[in-house]
């Protein structure tokens, strides 16, 4: 499946924050042991809301309803994109969560959320008004639909259901009296045959909701009816852990999907293409749920995906929670582009020597700073991209991508990701990778030990430490070959025996989870519980360097400086020399992390001109000076 990559205009930094980088880079001090960094918080490619409702106009605008999990920001907003989702701009309009929002033929656009009020936007959702005269005043989740006659429909899940004939100005109330305790989904044929999915079952109305029949009897009995669809030939698709079907206006259904655990949700889109979800791939079907086509991956909450379609055919998904954000395919689902609102947290942060910075979103892809504006983009082009957990660079210059499926290398100057070698890595995480000249490339894994493509060949190899967490690659000028593990300390390969023997002699704590090479030949290895130890290859002893027993989760190492970031307490540095890292201070004073000097860090990088840049789960910094 073809990916294609797309630009999220996201601003990075203030136009102070870059005053000051590039006064600092104008003018690069010598420092000396006493080092001091001031810190700038980058925007990050993480989107920091859940999209919980989703509308497309007939001239393409499509419309997102987003909760914002964010201190202090409004609970909710509207997101609107006149391009197919490359770019978004922002409308708070003050509801508490947006579950719904719909478009009736005169092109208003209806809100509703937790409670009842309705939001209308006569203007393309510039401008928004509310309406809640004569609503029930219990808090209750309120959803909308466009009747067959253009009605606005509104029905809240714990009571009542209302209906507009004139646009909004006005409510009636199409029963306050309802024969079950819970409303699942509501939903209305072209003569107003009204469908409601209840925990009592599935119900009808054929007098505009002012009595009731049921529960209909079909064969989802056991279950609990979630949501019933109504295509626009009058077919009926009822979800009830089963997938059901209807021709005669629900006096008798079909089961077209038989299997209780395999359709976790279902949709549909203007063009009557049905879509489900299992074990988090999207499945499609064109002939009323006959026959289903695979889709995508990366749908980890079935429950927070919205799906629309545009006027052109295309296919939106948002795929909710920790997904692979907002999606669009402009082929009926052949090909899909990823386009951001990613929601889940930066894996990992790496600086490029082309000046950019690249972050890892496990479910998401691949995102990089677009060094002529500062904003970030998608760079992943292949499905396999959306789950990487680890980037290095070749010798060349080129990206590599440690990903679940294996391991991809692109040309920075041109997304164009290609598989290395082959081999069915079956979901194993790739947590490290180095290429040794004249050697090839080595990747080591997580509880899968190390891998091997040799020059020239194009068959992965197995290289030993099987069962270990691997999480540094270190090759000395010797050639002498050393990993490092979360759990079982560091190890180099003998050349001669072709085995690998522990090197830890000396060594306090076998969780180590970086491990360096110094200029002048040294291993420098970093511990989850005891700070830094030193190694010289030619005597395999370690040697503590200082008392503190810092935390450490990364280092990185320019020219004779080699930085360690720890959990909670920043980060520190060590030169040849030194007795022991020193901690470097914040610079100015700052607080960079809102409630103490540093957030908790879960990787940092160092690029070309020696600036640092790691991250804070959802949260990326960048220091304003270099550290050398």
């Amino acid at each position: 499946m073809k990916v294609s990559n797309k630009r999220i205009t996201i601003m990075v930094l203030s136009i102070t924050a870059i005053a000051v980088l590039g006064s600092c880079a104008k003018d690069v001090p010598t420092i000396p042991a006493e080092l001091e960094l001031p810190w700038v918080e980058v925007e990050s490619p993480r989107y920091k809301g859940t999209v919980r409702s989703m509308a497309i106009g007939d001239d393409g605008t499509v419309y997102l309803g987003a909760q914002v999990r964010q201190a202090g920001a409004d609970p909710s907003i509207i997101l609107i994109s006149n391009d197919g989702g490359e770019t978004w701009r922002e409308n708070h309009i003050g509801m508490f969560w947006i579950l719904s929002l719909t478009i009736d033929s005169k092109g208003y656009i209806f809100a509703t959320g937790y409670g009842w009020k309705v939001w209308r936007s006569k203007d393309g959702g510039e401008t928004w008004e509310s309406f809640d005269q004569g609503f029930p005043e219990r808090n209750t989740e309120v959803y909308s639909f466009i009747g067959p006659d253009d009605e606005i429909i509104l029905w809240g899940e714990s009571e009542g259901i209302f209906m507009s004939t004139d646009a909004g100005d006005t409510w009636e109330s199409l029963g306050d009296t309802l024969m079950w305790d819970w409303t699942r989904f509501l939903a209305g044929t072209q003569d107003f045959r009204f469908f409601a999915s209840t925990y009592d079952g599935l119900f009808f109305s054929d007098d505009t909701c002012a009595s009731w029949e049921g529960p209909v009897e079909g064969p989802w009995e056991g279950d609990t009816p979630n949501k019933v669809l109504v295509l626009s030939d009058g077919t009926l698709i009822l979800h009830a852990r089963r997938v059901c079907r209807s021709h005669d206006n629900g006096e008798t259904w079909e089961t077209i999907i038989d299997d209780r655990n395999t359709a976790d949700q279902i949709w549909k889109d203007d063009l009557d293409r049905l879509y489900y979800v299992d074990n988090g791939i999207l499945m499609m079907s064109v002939d009323m749920g006959t026959t289903w086509v695979y889709q995508m991956e990366a749908i980890e909450n079935s429950h927070r995906v919205q799906i629309g379609s545009g006027p052109s055919g295309e296919i939106f998904v948002s795929t909710g929670r920790n997904g692979a954000g907002f999606c669009r395919s402009v082929d009926g689902g052949t090909t899909w582009e990823y386009l951001g609102l990613a929601e889940g947290d930066p894996e990992t942060i790496h600086w490029g020597s082309d000046g950019r910075l690249y972050v890892c979103m496990p479910c998401s892809g691949i995102f990089r700073t677009d060094a002529s504006d500062i904003s970030w983009e998608c760079f992943s082009d292949k499905r396999d991209l959306l789950f990487t957990y680890s980037l290095a660079e070749r010798l060349n210059g080129e990206l590599l991508a440690g990903t679940f499926f294996g391991i991809y290398s692109s040309q920075p100057e041109e997304m164009c990701w290609a598989s290395l070698g082959s081999y069915d890595f079956n979901y194993e995480g790739i947590t490290a990778m180095i290429e040794v000249p004249g050697r090839g490339i080595f990747a080591g894994s997580y509880g899968r030990g190390i891998y091997h493509l040799p020059d020239g060949e194009d068959m992965w190899l197995r290289f030993g430490l099987n069962d270990y967490d691997i999480t540094s690659l270190v090759m000395t000028d010797s050639l002498g070959f050393y990993a490092s593990c979360s759990f079982g300390g560091v190890f180099s390969y003998d050349e001669e025996t072709f085995v690998w023997d522990q090197t830890n002699e000396g060594l306090g704590d076998l969780n180590v989870e970086a491990l360096v090479l110094t200029p002048d030949g040294r291993l420098v290895a970093g511990t989850k519980y005891s700070g830094l130890y030193v190694m010289n290859p030619a005597e395999r002893i370690w040697r503590k360097l200082g008392s503190e027993e810092l935390h450490v989760v990364a280092m990185d190492i320019y020219n004779e400086t080699v930085v360690i970031g720890t959990d909670y307490d920043g980060f520190y540095f060590f030169r040849t020399g030194m007795d022991g890292p020193e901690q470097i201070p914040v610079g100015d004073g700052g607080d960079i992390a809102g409630f103490g000097n540093y957030p908790y860090l879960t990787s940092m990088s160092i690029g070309p001109e020696g600036y640092i840049a790691f991250l804070s789960r959802d949260r990326v910094f960048m220091s304003l000076c270099p550290i050398d």
